[in-house]
């Protein structure tokens, strides 16, 4: 098994994980990449995250992450042995919050997520730039699409003043809200939204939302402070 980094160096450089090492490991950081840095991510590789740690994107990086329906690219909690084996050899449950999830505030908009699955971020933060997801996009617009997002333990994706593109996704049994909307023009269109707290949330935002299965939440299936076209 292999560490991304063991220590809070800043990466700058180009790095691509390979699926013949995976499962790699983030350990007990924030992993920052900075510059014009680029992620990349081959089909098969499963990336597990101790209880403070998570993926951070500033300056122009961009993380690329484009698995297939037979392997998927997996982000999840050090105790999730479902994918990647069991590291520690120890019986162990792992539960929302687990990690902080992947966070992306750059000026670059061409980060790609595509038939991956994210399980057990959204570790509860009270400041700083964590979005509470497990996957959050702020100042900054993704691709995400055919990928899975479930038990966080707040959002299952959070969109801060951006733009992103955000389809044909499985969102469900997160804390909160399944997407959570603030200000900016995303497009939430062919997901299905199930089993969270609320299915989307938006505020100050005129998102573009349709053609969405929203069912089963146990409150509002869309909630909006603001206009949304719906």
């Amino acid at each position: 098994n292999y560490l991304i980094a063991n220590g809070s160096s800043t990466i700058s450089s180009d790095i691509t994980l390979t699926k013949s090492k995976s499962p790699y490991v983030v350990n007990n950081i924030t992993q920052p990449y900075q510059d014009n840095a680029i992620l990349i991510i081959e089909p098969g590789v499963v990336i597990k995250f101790y209880n403070d740690a998570g993926i951070y994107f500033s300056g122009n990086s961009k993380i690329t992450a484009r698995g297939t329906a037979e392997e998927p690219i997996v982000f999840t909690s050090f105790n999730d042995d479902t994918y990647g084996g069991d590291l520690d050899n120890a019986s162990t449950t792992p539960t929302s919050g687990g990690w902080f999830g992947v966070n992306i505030n750059t000026t670059n908009n061409d980060s790609v997520f595509d038939r991956t699955i994210f399980r057990y971020g959204g570790k509860y933060y009270t400041s700083g730039d964590y979005s509470r997801a497990n996957l959050g996009a702020q100042n900054s617009s993704v691709n995400v699409s055919n990928s899975v997002f479930e038990s966080s333990f707040v959002y299952g994706i959070k969109l801060v003043n951006s733009s992103s593109n955000v389809s044909n996704n499985i969102i469900k049994n997160n804390g909160d809200s399944g997407i959570y909307i603030l200000s900016g023009n995303p497009t939430i269109t062919n997901n299905t939204i199930e089993q969270n707290s609320r299915g989307i949330y938006t505020t100050g935002s005129s998102a573009a939302i349709s053609s969405n299965s929203v069912n089963f939440n146990t409150n509002e299936a869309i909630s909006s402070s603001f206009i949304c076209s719906f």
